[in-house]
């Protein structure tokens, strides 16, 4: 990776923290904060591309991990990749790389003459793939963390738990990152030059 790649990752590894600084807890619902983390893994991906977009959201989870307080509500450490809500974490940077693949094949198939609205859906659906697997993942984790910590659930009762207080918000976020993705480009369109 050249130099710039490598800062950018950086940037985006410290705007990914800056994200879930900004945490809302539902109360007696889920273990699983509101954060704005997610829209700076699919920037990461759809700008950076998928290496640099990957290697910011591994730059981000080994903050945590060495116990910089990066994570959800100021937490830090190998147990909160470990814990219920570990497997989302785990996902950023596969979720990165996806999203940088797919939003590279789009933007190399129209080599910057597409139409907005449809540069805007292929990006949106980009994030959505990449929202699809920190999902799977997350939700793996989480059930597979209350059974082994003797809750009963089944997995209807985990998706209630994990994904459906948030897929909404998650949708907005997508479409957000998305318009955030074309505008970003078109103000600095080198920033994915060559990736």
């Amino acid at each position: 990776m050249r130099r710039r790649d490598l800062i950018l990752a950086g940037l985006f590894a410290a705007l990914t923290a800056i994200g879930a600084r900004l945490a809302i807890l539902l109360p007696g619902i889920t273990g699983v904060p509101f954060t704005l983390q997610v829209v700076f893994v699919f920037l990461a991906g759809a700008l950076l591309g998928p290496f640099p977009g990957a290697v910011s959201q591994l730059t981000y989870l080994l903050l945590g991990v060495i116990g910089i307080p990066v994570f959800a509500r100021g937490t830090a450490g190998l147990g909160v990749l470990l814990g219920p809500t570990g497997g989302y974490l785990i996902a950023y940077p596969l979720a990165a790389f996806l999203v940088g693949w797919l939003a590279n094949l789009t933007f190399a198939k129209q080599n910057g003459r597409g139409r907005p609205w449809w540069l805007w859906s292929a990006v949106f659906l980009a994030n959505l793939s990449g929202l699809l697997l920190i999902y799977s993942l997350g939700l793996a984790q989480f059930f597979h963390y209350s059974l082994s910590h003797g809750k009963v659930m089944n997995l209807q009762e985990a998706i209630a738990l994990t994904v459906l207080p948030f897929w909404a918000f998650d949708l907005f976020k997508a479409g957000l990152a998305a318009w955030l993705t074309l505008r970003v480009k078109r103000i600095m369109p080198f920033v994915s030059e060559g990736i």
